[in-house]
Parts: C-alpha cells; sequence; structure tokens
C-alpha cells in the first residue's frame, strides 16, 4: 500500500498536469448527419406490415386483377383485435397494404370500380383504411399505408394509355394539390365527427380534430371542429377546454347559429338534457306522423330546430319533415327539406334513401302519400 504523502503528491501532479492540458474541443461531423425524421425513425424499432385483401381470399401471393372483387368478404374482421396483438407485442406502429399491384382498393374510392365498396364486406359501407386508422389513433400506434402504383384491373394496362391513366391520379398541378389538400381536410373532419358521435373515442376523435387544426389552420371546417370539440368536453366534464372552444366559436364565428346558441344562458342546460328531450320529442314526431297529424309533425320540428339545432337526431327530424310534405302536397318543400339535409348531413343512414328520392323527382317522378290517403308508411 503505498504511503498518504505519495498519493497525494500523485493527485496534485495530475491536477497540475490537467490543468496545463490545452483544451480538447469536439471534432467537426464528417458527411451527412441524421435528420429529426430519421432519428425518429429509428425509435420506431419494430412495427408490423399488414398485407390483407383479395389475395386472402382467393390463395395467391401476387393477383393479377382478374379476381371478383365480392371475393372479399371478412365476416369477422377487427381491427382493433389487430392493433391490440401488435401493441402487446411491443411494436410502435403498422403498416397495411392499401392497394397493391392487382389494383383492388381497401377503401371505398370513386376512382375505380374495383375497390371495398363493391364486396359484401359490410354491405359495400365498409372502409378498412378507415376503420384501421380508427383503430391505431385510439391505442396510440402510428400508421403508414403502402400503395402499389400498378393497377392490373385496369382495362389499359400494359398499353403507354396506361402511364397516362396513372399519371392522372398525381397530384402535380398547384391547382391538383390543393384538390388533394380539400379531400384531406375533409377526411379530417369527419373522422374526428365519426369517431366521436358514432364510437364515442373522445381522445381518437381530439387527435383528428388537432391534426386538422394544426395541418390547416385557415380549413372551412374550423367551426364545425370547434363546436365539436366545445360539445365533446362538455361531455367529459372538462369545463376548462369546453369554455376555451366556446370562445373560439365567439370570437371567430360571432354571427354563426352556433355562436348565438352559446350566447344563450339557457343553453348549457338545454346542453344537459338535450339526449333525453330530443328523444321524447323525436318519438312525439313519430307518433303524430303515424297518425297523419301533420300539423304536430311540423310543430315539433320548428321547436327542434329552434332548441336543439345541434342535435344528433336532426337528420331523423328533418326526414319526417320531408314525408309530411308528401301527403300536404307540397313537393317543392319535400325537396327542399331533402336537399338541405343532404347538404348538411351527408353521411347518415338515410343518405342512400334521399339521394335516391330527389333523384327520381329530378327525372320527373310524382308524389304519392299512402294507399289510404294518409302518410306513408
Amino acid at each position: 500500500m503505498k504511503p498518504l504523502k505519495t498519493i497525494i503528491s500523485a493527485l496534485a501532479t495530475g491536477a497540475i498536469l490537467s490543468a496545463c492540458s490545452p483544451k480538447v474541443t469536439a471534432p467537426q461531423t464528417i458527411g451527412p448527419l441524421p435528420s429529426e425524421h430519421q432519428l425518429e425513425w429509428h425509435k420506431m424499432e419494430t412495427y408490423a406490415f399488414i398485407h390483407f385483401g383479395l389475395n386472402t381470399f382467393a390463395d395467391k401471393e401476387w393477383g393479377y386483377g382478374d379476381t371478383p372483387a365480392s371475393v372479399f368478404n371478412p365476416t369477422n374482421l377487427d381491427c382493433e383485435q389487430w392493433v391490440r396483438t401488435i401493441k402487446a407485442a411491443g411494436m410502435k406502429g403498422v403498416i397495411i397494404t392499401t392497394k397493391h399491384h392487382d389494383g383492388f382498393c381497401l377503401w371505398p374510392t370513386q376512382l375505380t370500380e374495383y375497390c371495398i365498396r363493391n364486396t359484401p364486406y359490410k354491405q359495400g359501407k365498409g372502409d378498412l383504411v378507415g376503420e384501421l386508422r380508427a383503430a391505431c389513433d385510439k391505442y396510440g400506434l402510428k400508421l403508414g399505408l403502402y400503395l402499389s402504383p400498378w393497377d392490373r384491373n385496369s382495362d389499359v394496362y400494359g398499353t403507354p394509355a396506361y402511364v397516362e391513366y396513372y399519371l392522372k391520379q398525381i397530384p402535380l398541378t398547384d391547382e391538383q394539390k390543393a384538390t388533394a389538400n380539400d379531400v384531406i381536410q375533409e377526411g379530417l373532419y369527419n373522422m374526428g365527427v365519426i369517431l366521436k358521435d358514432k364510437m364515442d373515442d373522445y381522445p381518437a376523435a381530439q387527435t383528428q380534430f388537432d391534426r386538422l387544426l394544426t395541418d390547416y389552420p385557415d380549413n372551412i371546417f374550423r367551426l364545425d371542429t370547434y363546436f365539436n370539440l366545445y360539445l365533446m368536453y362538455m361531455r367529459t366534464g372538462d369545463t376548462a377546454m369546453a369554455n376555451r372552444y366556446r370562445s373560439l366559436v365567439l370570437s371567430q364565428f360571432p354571427e354563426s347559429k352556433e355562436a348565438m346558441a352559446l350566447r344563450d344562458p339557457a343553453y348549457i342546460d338545454n346542453l344537459r338534457k338535450m339526449d333525453p328531450e330530443e328523444n321524447s320529442l323525436y318519438e312525439q314526431a313519430y307518433e303524430a306522423y303515424m297518425d297523419n297529424d301533420n300539423r304536430r309533425v311540423h310543430s315539433i320540428y320548428a321547436d327542434v330546430s329552434e332548441r336543439y339545432s345541434m342535435s344528433k337526431l336532426m337528420p331523423k327530424f328533418m326526414f319526417l319533415e320531408a314525408l309530411a310534405y308528401v301527403t300536404d302536397k307540397e313537393p317543392e318543400k319535400f325537396n327542399s327539406t331533402l336537399r338541405t339535409l343532404l347538404e348538411r348531413y351527408p353521411d347518415t343512414d338515410l343518405t342512400p334513401t334521399v339521394s335516391a328520392w330527389l333523384e327520381g323527382m329530378a327525372k320527373g317522378r310524382k308524389l304519392q302519400s299512402g294507399t289510404t290517403g294518409g302518410n306513408m308508411r
């Protein structure tokens, strides 16, 4: 063991040498550095890749676009079960093949008939991409979309015309990009509303609304988004957040019907009792319609429009209002009410029926009341 004097001497010598040594600076970086996005990608570590489509049911690795869309018919599909399993495995995200080389699309696109809306799945009302998006938002996983540029189902596939067909789907001009952004904004808003009203998944709805407001601060859905967020937070009892969005409605859209409703001191009380009362009013309106008491139907509709204009049942009230005009022999009011319904609520269970009736009226079809002279049943 060294004597204490020797140790102290060695330490002192080391300290002197350290003090005399020149300060060493960090070396300059060499070559490109990873970007912030690349670093975030490394943090992802592992994620799942799902390839699920027509080929799943046709027992093929690759499709050639000749498998009928009707083959796609999952009966117990649960995207939330997928995501729960992926998350339990420690993965942080999932990528899904939304369209492979055969051209079949897992979302209800209007650009081709070879898609999920022409399958038995959910009677053509399914949207696998949207369902997975909602599940990922709910459980906190990131979602990536893989889309193959091939479309072997196209009639012009394999010809020079196919190049033009494909390029037309890519937004290249400022006008096309603006259109694409409009579609994205509408999609974010509708997803938020669906998650809020149909799935009661408020955190996931908040995610979609926040993305809409952050990425597109001047979007045309701001008023409706603020108001939906206000209603959402009122229902959860978060008055601080509710008041935040109430203030945004009042300051940015002071002349809107939403602002006028929020200025009403009784609005909060009406909001709290809205659900039971609006259900009762709808039952009364329906009974009045079945009793051929159209004056009562119109009276209830006017009352609901004034006091509960934001009611979730408003499309049904409007539908009864329109049907009452059939027996009243007022086709213009019938058409006007249905058109307003479709404009305000373009995505409800009533949409197919309303659209079909308006199309029939446009082609000259006449309104006919019930066989007994009363309201239609």
